[in-house]
């Protein structure tokens, strides 16, 4: 069958794509390789598969980094097992450092948690690698320059070195280099078992001193843009899950209304007020990696 590129041709091939990773998802199932959650997300996670994570908007990032955070020690708990934070040096400027009392607020053991820190994208995809094939731990990874390095081989790379290895792997994508989200695979073809988009979500107060609140448990809107095990849920609307850290379990939580899509639901706080030569510094570097 040839390709043309015409809208026909492209419907094709990824009716086609669909097909093979439909077939790949219920062998994922069958394996009974789930996420050990009880339930709460509205998807199968495998516990040595590729996944990701897409920030619905800039100011969702830390989000974003704290959902792979707590999907990395659901993934873990089994064992329990290290997290490696492997992470290329120009997203460290852009977005910051792990913060160690947040950590623990999420149920983090910091003497579980190893941070690698790399000059280029290509070294940080190297050690990803690497301690995928080790099987030492669940791998967090972040790379700024996505669209050069992080294609259909590199991803394949990391899902079959996640499935040598017995553990996971998350890659959490750039807020500036997201995925298109209105296309069916997100827009982009990699070897990931789900691809999911997150926006930032308010905890509910759990006291009150006068008019302070002690914030609750973390929250997050989730929308599903990829999922190998279950590919009949995209385009579902957005959930909100609630992270139980005691327990290290997600939680759907039914009693709000998310509408539409992850960015129907104005974020509790956005880091938009950045000064102008920072995401042109961004974007520059982006270019020149």
């Amino acid at each position: 069958m040839s390709l043309s590129g015409s809208p026909d041709s492209m419907s094709l091939l990824r009716a086609a794509i669909a097909k093979i990773e439909a077939s790949e998802g219920l062998a994922l199932q069958k394996a009974g390789r789930k996420l050990p959650s009880g339930g709460g997300l509205p998807l199968e996670m495998a516990l040595d598969g590729l996944h990701e994570i897409v920030p619905a908007r800039a100011g969702d990032h830390a989000a974003a980094c704290g959902f792979a955070l707590a999907l990395a020690r659901v993934l873990s708990k089994a064992g329990p097992a290290p997290i490696f934070w492997i992470v290329e040096d120009f997203c460290i400027h852009e977005n910051g450092m792990p913060y160690g009392p947040g950590l623990m607020q999420m149920g983090i053991d910091l003497e579980n948690l190893v941070l690698i820190r790399t000059s280029q994208a290509r070294d940080a995809l190297f050690a990803m690698e690497e301690a995928l094939k080790a099987g030492v731990g669940v791998v967090i990874g972040q790379i700024w320059a996505m669209q050069r390095f992080y294609d259909l081989t590199a991803s394949r790379r990391l899902a079959l070195a996640a499935r040598a290895g017995g553990f996971a792997a998350i890659m959490i994508y750039p807020a500036a280099q997201k995925p298109t989200a209105n296309e069916p695979f997100g827009g982009m073809a990699s070897a990931a078992v789900t691809r999911v988009e997150i926006a930032s979500a308010s905890s509910v107060p759990i006291a009150g001193l006068g008019r302070l609140a002690i914030p609750g448990a973390a929250q997050w809107n989730l929308r599903v843009m990829k999922a190998r095990a279950s590919p009949g849920i995209y385009g579902e609307r957005p959930k909100r899950l609630r992270f139980d850290a005691q327990k290290a379990v997600f939680i759907q939580d039914f009693t709000q209304n998310v509408v539409q899509n992850a960015l129907s639901v104005d974020p509790s706080a956005l880091s938009r007020h950045r000064p102008r030569d920072a995401v042109d510094a961004a974007g520059a570097h982006a270019k020149s990696a």
